[in-house]
């Protein structure tokens, strides 16, 4: 009883219902290639036939006398068939709901073995009707494609192939130029190849116009895929966190964390604007379709648009938890800029910035080389523009306090000089503008504890090329 409840359950009849749909739709489309096969059938057997008969008879060769007057006639009836069959045809075309989706090509064939067959014959009807086909093929097989590309999300399995000037992309570049590769072959076969008496297809600038949008809509149902991929479903925390909580760590180590998914779509992004659309456009225009010079310009700039929008978001995961932890890991343990105690090192609050700008480093060296140096420029902005605004909110600051205050400047000035830009050393200036002036044997206590940190540290700001080799 269970059972049978089950298939009779909303959801069982639901798919039930989309099946026959589904089937329904099918056999609705089949029956009419099935149609448009069997005039092309008939046209081919008895026309040639009947027309070389006619010829025969009015030409003389047969046992009797033609009468000229019905030339006229038999050639506009014979004219008038060829009509016939083209308007069923179209009619079969429209019939439905169903568009002939990928039967086009077939179609379209079809048509061209007719009109092989009705070479001596004249077959004005059918050459036109053909032009037509021609470009719904191309519509067909273009819109067909747009939306293989909308489903390339679900084929995206995030295995990572190195580029050596774009980092690491995935296999969704590769299934792009593959969906546009044969729909592009396709068409190379049948629409796009002028057969004899055939016209050229893209005649008038409407058509090159329409054939053109519908190539943009390829493209940019594939920056739509891969803004979706960049989309954080997984709610996880940036691993710029604090070096002084608990750590925090991915259950399943094998997968991609969100922020490197991210960069691989920024990597795809770059790799797909100018690497694949110029490749696909070139096969295009070479297998004969438009050219596309307007169609490569919109998209790669919709493209641009992306990646300057990932990147800013890549930036912003990082820079948002690293600034969050400074002013806690700044005053940890209950720390006083007015403090009696003289400093004995670099406070954890700078070590904390440097080893998270050395994390973050150490992905983008990984992963996406070619936008380090913008990645951390920009979030070194950001940090020093915290730290000058914390230094500036010190309510009194002692002289081991300044000294403190200076050897942490000191040292994030000299770990990150590479990435810090004249904004982010215009905060570091206002910072050291705040602290108390230092007396001479201060000063050279400063410079040997940040000589000592140097020493210290030595390996670990090799990353950033701080100190040379």
């Amino acid at each position: 009883m269970a059972n049978l409840e089950k298939f009779s359950s909303p959801d069982a009849k639901s798919k039930s219902s989309k099946r026959d749909k589904n089937l329904e739709k099918q056999n609705s489309i089949t029956e009419r290639v099935d149609c448009i096969e069997d005039l092309c059938d008939i046209i081919s057997l008895l026309l040639p036939e009947l027309w070389s008969l006619g010829q025969s008879y009015f030409s003389g060769d047969l046992y009797m006398k033609p009468d000229q007057n019905k030339l006229a006639e038999f050639k506009s009836n014979t004219l008038a068939c060829i009509s016939e069959m083209c308007r069923l045809v179209r009619t079969s075309v429209g019939q439905g709901k169903s568009p002939l989706v990928g039967w086009f090509p077939h179609c379209l064939q079809c048509l061209r073995s007719v009109a092989a067959q009705l070479s001596q014959i004249p077959h004005d009807p059918l050459t036109a009707l053909i032009h037509h086909f021609r470009m719904e093929c191309v519509k067909s097989v273009l819109v067909n494609a747009a939306e293989q590309v909308k489903e390339l999300s679900i084929k995206e399995n995030w295995n990572q192939i190195h580029e050596p000037n774009y980092g690491l992309i995935t296999h969704l570049p590769g299934f792009f130029k593959k969906c546009v590769d044969t729909a592009i072959t396709t068409l190379k076969g049948s629409a796009l190849q002028k057969e004899a008496k055939e016209a050229e297809l893209f005649d008038s600038e409407p058509l090159q116009k329409e054939a053109g949008q519908l190539v943009l809509v390829i493209f940019n149902n594939y920056i739509q895929v891969i803004d979706q991929l960049s989309a954080n479903g997984e709610e996880e925390q940036s691993f710029t966190v604090s070096q002084m909580g608990a750590s925090t760590y991915r259950k399943n180590q094998t997968t991609l964390s969100w922020e490197e998914k991210l960069l691989s779509c920024v990597c795809n992004v770059k790799y797909s604007c100018e690497v694949v659309l110029p490749d696909l456009c070139k096969t295009a225009s070479a297998a004969g379709l438009p050219p596309l010079e307007w169609v490569m310009k919109e998209a790669a700039g919709s493209l641009g648009g992306l990646r300057s929008r990932l990147e800013f978001m890549y930036i912003e995961a990082k820079s948002d938890p690293l600034v969050g932890t400074i002013e806690p890991s700044m005053y940890i343990g209950h720390f006083d800029w007015d403090t009696d105690l003289p400093p004995r090192g670099v406070r954890p609050y700078a070590n904390e910035i440097i080893a998270n700008l050395i994390a973050v480093h150490a992905q983008l060296e990984r992963c996406c080389n070619w936008m380090k140096d913008t990645a951390l420029t920009q979030i070194m902005e950001t940090v020093t523009e915290e730290v000058s605004r914390l230094i500036l909110c010190a309510a009194r600051m002692s002289n081991q306090g300044a000294m403190q205050a200076k050897l942490d400047i000191a040292a994030l000035q000299f770990a990150l000089a590479r990435y810090t830009s004249p904004h982010a050393q215009r905060f570091f200036g206002e910072a050291l503008e705040a602290i108390p002036p230092l007396t001479e044997a201060n000063e050279k206590i400063v410079e040997e504890l940040l000589d000592n940190y140097k020493t210290r540290m030595h390996l670990q700001l090799y990353a950033f090329s701080a100190i040379s080799k």
